[in-house]
């Protein structure tokens, strides 16, 4: 039986309304969903529904969703679809891209 290499995956969706004045009337009209990569709480939900939404004056988060996905592939397909990495390259991730010397060639630590 192979054996896998398993990752659990967390994704915000961000239900957001543009509120605003119509008269005497607070209208609210609803916006598409915001999904975001890890898990918000609701100060970093709000930032991330205005950078959706730089247009609307008036942003609410007016719910929070979390989706958990669990992932996997063999240990044999995890060594051919990844790449070794250091301690120190693990801790500086994303992995510059690498530096060209002179002649064209690759500079490599």
């Amino acid at each position: 039986m192979a054996k896998y290499v398993t990752r659990t995956f967390i994704t915000t969706v961000i239900h957001g309304v543009s509120v605003y004045m119509d008269g005497d009337n607070c209208v609210t009209s609803p916006l598409a969903d915001v999904i975001v990569d890890g898990k918000l709480d609701d100060d970093k939900a709000t930032k991330a529904l205005k950078k959706a939404y730089p247009d609307e004056s008036n942003v609410l988060v007016k719910g929070v969703e979390y989706k958990t996905e669990l992932r996997g592939m063999t240990v044999e397909d995890f060594k051919v679809n990844s790449i070794v990495m250091s301690e120190r390259t693990a801790q500086t991730w994303p992995i510059p891209k690498p530096l060209r010397t002179i002649n064209g060639g690759m500079n490599n630590e």
